[in-house]
């Protein structure tokens, strides 16, 4: 019973492959199975990996430059009343965009990223929680193009919204990174090519054609910005020293066992 049990679920498991392989082949505007290799992109198909396949994962990364800093910043008040708390936001907020302007950041490079009201309770009065007053949060989304400014920016526009401010954090970018991240698309497949090789000359046997090939999108190494905010001494300024910066890519392929 036990042996008919596992043929039974070798043969459902070889069916269940070849359904997956079938239908991905159909998805892609064929009538049966695919003449190169099935690509899935963000995960992997149902019945994956094929039998009698090399399934290896590579992966490969390039360094480059930023040249773009994403800050997040803005203001939060809490008041009495709503009325206080969004005026008293909405000054501080309104001298930090004129800051930042008078700093070079042009109109298109600032943009809202949040705002919230929201009630303040305290909830360690007697007879349960007790309203204290409102918070009004107003936070932007800020693209520096020239580095050496942000710190001297940073400060700028701390030092116009005063105690209200608020700094989430700093990431450098590049805003042009296709043709790095194409790089590490190539340097993966490399990397995945290499190890299937090397698996398949140990294993005595031959490295065929890719049969499936499963990717993760690109992703950013992005580093926060290093440095020491002396925000409350005008006579300080802020140095900012951005990270290395990768893009890395990652990638799944089963490759068929040859002769």
């Amino acid at each position: 019973m036990r042996r008919r049990t596992h043929i039974w679920a070798t043969t459902l498991l070889a069916v269940l492959t070849l359904a997956a392989l079938t239908a991905a082949a159909c998805a892609n505007g064929d009538d049966g199975p695919a003449d190169g290799p099935v690509v899935y992109t963000g995960g992997a198909a149902q019945g994956y990996p094929p039998a009698n396949t090399i399934l290896v994962t590579g992966a490969g990364s390039v360094e480059v430059t930023a040249d773009v800093a994403r800050l997040s910043l803005g203001v939060e008040s809490i008041a009495d009343t709503i009325a206080e708390a969004r005026g008293e936001a909405a000054s501080a907020l309104d001298a930090m965009l004129t800051a930042l302007k008078q700093h070079g950041v042009a109109n298109d490079d600032i943009e809202t990223a949040y705002f919230n009201i929201q009630p303040e309770y305290d909830y360690r009065s007697e007879g349960g929680p007790r309203l204290t007053g409102f918070r009004v949060s107003n936070f932007l989304n800020v693209t520096v193009r020239d580095l050496d400014t942000v710190g001297e920016l940073i400060d700028a526009a701390v030092q116009a919204g005063g105690d209200s401010t608020r700094v989430n954090d700093i990431r450098f970018e590049a805003e042009e990174p296709e043709d790095a991240q194409r790089k590490a698309w190539q340097l993966a497949v490399r990397d995945a090519t290499a190890q299937a090789d090397l698996l398949a000359a140990e294993a005595g046997v031959a490295r065929g054609a890719p049969v499936l090939i499963s990717s993760d999108q690109s992703s950013y190494s992005v580093p926060l910005a290093r440095g020491e905010a002396a925000f409350a001494d005008a006579s300080f300024s802020t140095p900012i020293l951005p990270g290395s910066l990768s893009i890395e890519a990652r990638v799944t392929i089963a490759f068929a066992i040859g002769e």
